[in-house]
């Protein structure tokens, strides 16, 4: 069984490597710390590269947006210049179908 002052004694030889472990831990939080301000520097200017990259994008997207808008207007309309095209064509057909049918029914033809 070891006396007070036994226990004393070796705590004496462990009190110089406690406090060196600690002022080693104090070192590393120390450079932690530092090395997270970096980090989170780091993270905000990314943050802030990728809302103006987001900004762009957003701007670009609008922009092709109404381009496509513009461009669905341009093609209802030739959709529609075709169609009436298309009616005055068939029309056109058959109205000389039939004068020929009338030609060749009066033997005009």
């Amino acid at each position: 069984m070891l006396t007070n002052e036994a226990i004393e004694v070796h705590l004496s030889y462990l009190r110089p490597a406690i406090d060196a472990l600690a002022a080693k831990v104090d070192q590393a939080n120390s450079a932690r710390a530092a090395g997270d301000l970096v980090l989170a520097e780091k993270i905000d200017q990314a943050n802030n590269a990728r809302a103006a990259g987001d900004l762009m994008l957003a701007e670009k997207i609008d922009q092709t947006n109404k381009a496509l808008g513009d461009l669905s207007k341009v093609v209802l309309k030739i959709d529609s210049r075709l169609a009436a095209i298309l009616w005055v064509g068939s029309g056109l057909v058959a109205l000389v179908t039939l004068a020929i049918a009338v030609g060749k029914a009066f033997k005009w033809f």
